[in-house]
């Protein structure tokens, strides 16, 4: 969601206000996208990451943040938290995943900064701190703050960091704040390493501590997937599978997964309202390699309609 201008405060409201409706915890996911703000480019804007290093991957360059932009970012993670306490959420969440800003300051791909912001957990140490120095002043005792992580950056060519950095990263985290989780995000709720037997859930249980709970997430689309990855975590997250049925947590914790929606029919798309970016979104994932692998024998490309 939108946070990072005061005037998306009544958007953020009526969001946090809806999701709580149902007796439910709503959580707003605060990121920056650096390099991958896509959006800027196509407005002719400049985009902006740790350094202004080619990526072949884009189509358009980045220019490198100065030293004192970096600090207006970190202190913009702070407004945005002040945003969602002002807006009712019951927490957020800092996107540390997914190739998005502080992953990119985290990989030592994408940082190859001389200042004080080159040593990768920098920025990652310096946001957090933002976040809960805010949270401390301004929101309720029991105000949630989570993390989000990738595991591991190994692309073609390049490895950003491996889960032996990550984990360590983590560890300094979660013994420095007091993380109420961490999330990890994962292309499938049982990924391991190449170099360990062990799934990415058992290497980083024991580093957050036990206050801290765990959350992973990938390929979790009935409930039989649910209550498999509870053998492996704290908590459970859902993304496809909320999307076509907006009831699918309902269903599975009701013990209804038989009663899981797994195609969406033209009356049942217009019902969730997916946007035509969404749409658009989710029919390019359905291109990528073992796509239809991950989705374990689910006929995901008629659920989202891919002519």
């Amino acid at each position: 969601m939108i946070s990072f201008y005061h005037k998306f405060l009544p958007g953020l409201t009526k969001m946090a206000k809806t999701m709580k409706s149902g007796g439910n915890k709503a959580l707003l996911q605060i990121a920056h996208t650096g390099r991958e703000a896509n959006y800027r480019a196509h407005l002719g804007l400049p985009v902006y990451a740790p350094d202004s290093a080619n990526y072949p991957f884009l189509p358009y360059g980045v220019q490198a943040f100065t030293t004192e932009q970096v600090e207006q970012v970190v202190k913009d993670f702070g407004r945005a938290t002040k945003r969602a306490i002002e807006a009712g959420f019951d927490g957020v969440e800092i996107h540390g995943a997914n190739h998005y800003l502080i992953q990119q300051f985290f990989s030592r791909f994408s940082n190859h900064r001389q200042d004080k912001w080159g040593d990768y957990e920098a920025f990652p140490l310096t946001v957090a701190k933002e976040v809960f120095k805010v949270v401390r002043k301004y929101a309720p005792q029991d105000f949630i703050i989570g993390y989000r992580i990738s595991p591991e950056e190994i692309n073609p060519g390049n490895v950003g960091y491996t889960w032996h950095e990550s984990t360590k990263l983590i560890n300094d985290l979660t013994n420095n704040f007091d993380f109420d989780y961490i999330h990890l995000s994962l292309p499938d709720y049982k990924a391991k390493p190449k170099d360990s037997d062990k799934t990415f859930a058992a290497l980083f249980k024991p580093v957050i501590g036990k206050e801290t709970k765990l959350i992973i997430v990938g390929d979790v689309m009935s409930q039989e997937t649910a209550e498999d990855a509870l053998k492996y975590t704290d908590l459970v997250a859902a993304g496809r599978a909320q999307i076509i049925d907006a009831n699918f947590a309902a269903k599975v914790v009701a013990g209804k997964g038989d009663k899981v929606i797994t195609e969406l029919s033209d009356e049942e798309e217009k019902e969730q309202a997916l946007t035509p970016g969404l749409r658009e979104v989710m029919d390019k994932q359905t291109k990528r390699p073992n796509f239809a692998k991950m989705l374990q024998g689910l006929d995901y490309s008629k659920a989202i309609k891919v002519k």
